[in-house]
């Protein structure tokens, strides 16, 4: 049963001892009729309502009271999940303006720098090309664009959506962070939960085996402890789901993926039959002779003599 299950696993973290966890043992035949009631721990009433009802009546009421509850948190939840896509689609909606321009000028900019010479090839793709490229011919250049090559575009673009990606996600924490906040403030600090709190954590500490009621304080302990924990966990997770999953942005990325690997054909494609290779042969070369006379020492001065 939810109640053993949830006992035993704090006997094995140590969280209660030996003898409080046996005395536990015996109520589970509770555990399908109890939950918690507000007024439970209420001195003023308690004794008044043990004399009034049965203790059937009264667990019966305490269920109806904790499905209440429980719908309460699921309304709850369900309307601040779908206030929040919301708040991230707006978010996304504004940043896909700010998308679309670093797309164009990524394009621009990669279709620039394949069809010239790049001298610092080697450490920004950790790929070796000259000098052994001076001797190959037309096959061994197709080979290498196609191998090498595209592999170095390919990872240009996921290191432009992997950029864009963590923009976006920096911005979407800012909005998560604020509506835990409002989890933490709206449902966690309300009255009759601050209340259901303050009486299971002090009866955990001090809870008397020989009362008559102790199978029913127990369980409503247990209960309140894993149903607290549920709501926390449903909301993390959900939080977290939201964070990893944005429609907005997969859609928007799936149609830059789609349309980058038909780029990337048409490139090869002109890459190839402008024979591009020659243009980077060429472009070293000045390269190479403009650095040559940049660098040449300064003439010595003569002194002359007197």
């Amino acid at each position: 049963m939810r109640c053993l299950r949830t006992l035993k696993y704090l006997q094995k973290k140590k969280k209660i001892n030996t003898p409080f966890f046996k005395n536990f043992i015996h109520f589970n035949k509770w555990v399908e009729n109890f939950k918690y009631e507000d007024n439970y721990y209420n001195n003023q009433t308690l004794e008044g309502i043990h004399k009034r009802l049965p203790l059937r009546v009264y667990f019966d009421q305490v269920n109806e009271n904790h499905k209440y509850r429980n719908r309460l948190w699921r309304d709850w939840f369900n309307t601040h999940k779908e206030k929040i896509t919301a708040d991230l689609n707006n978010i996304a909606e504004k940043s896909i303006q700010n998308w679309e321009k670093g797309w164009e000028d990524f394009v621009k900019e990669t279709e620039h720098k394949w069809l010239h010479y790049n001298d610092d090839m080697k450490k920004e793709y950790k790929c070796t090309v000259y000098p052994q490229a001076l001797k190959w011919g037309v096959t061994r250049w197709i080979s290498w664009f196609k191998d090498k090559g595209l592999a170095c575009l390919k990872q240009d673009f996921h290191k432009f959506l992997s950029k864009y990606r963590k923009e976006h996600q920096r911005e979407m924490k800012v909005v998560l962070q604020k509506w835990h906040k409002v989890y933490l403030n709206e449902w966690c600090n309300q009255p009759w939960k601050l209340r259901e709190n303050y009486h299971c954590k002090k009866w955990e500490k001090f809870g008397l085996t020989g009362d008559p009621y102790y199978n029913v304080k127990s369980y409503q302990w247990s209960s309140w402890m894993e149903r607290t924990k549920g709501e926390h966990k449903q909301w993390v997770d959900n939080l977290r789901d939201l964070e990893k999953n944005c429609p907005t942005w997969n859609e928007w990325k799936k149609g830059k993926c789609y349309f980058y690997k038909s780029w990337l054909k048409e490139f090869t494609k002109q890459w190839i039959s402008n024979e591009q290779w020659n243009t980077w042969n060429e472009e070293r070369k000045k390269h190479i002779v403009s650095n040559a006379e940049n660098t040449k020492p300064a003439p010595k001065k003569t002194v002359q003599k007197k």
